[in-house]
């Protein structure tokens, strides 16, 4: 993610701000998740997280094989 940003940044003028605001949003990210993960279980409980993180992870593997699937019919001969 840092080469993506990095590369990102470079094709914008003004690259400090570009990459001032990804590391925000990643510190950001990194100290709420954790905190948001922990208000979910024990609103929720850990069994119910675990569901949906596996109906989470099924619709991301379902999404990427309908995508793969439709790029190699797009590039058949």
């Amino acid at each position: 993610m840092d080469t993506l940003a990095a590369d990102e940044a470079a094709r914008h003028a003004n690259s400090t701000a570009v990459m001032t605001l990804y590391s925000v949003i990643t510190d950001l990210g990194a100290a709420l998740g954790p905190l948001f993960a922990f208000w979910l279980d024990e609103h929720a409980g850990l069994s119910v997280m675990y569901i949906g993180l596996a109906a989470a992870l099924l619709l991301i593997a379902a999404s990427w094989s309908v995508r793969q699937r439709r790029e190699s019919l797009e590039n058949a001969p």
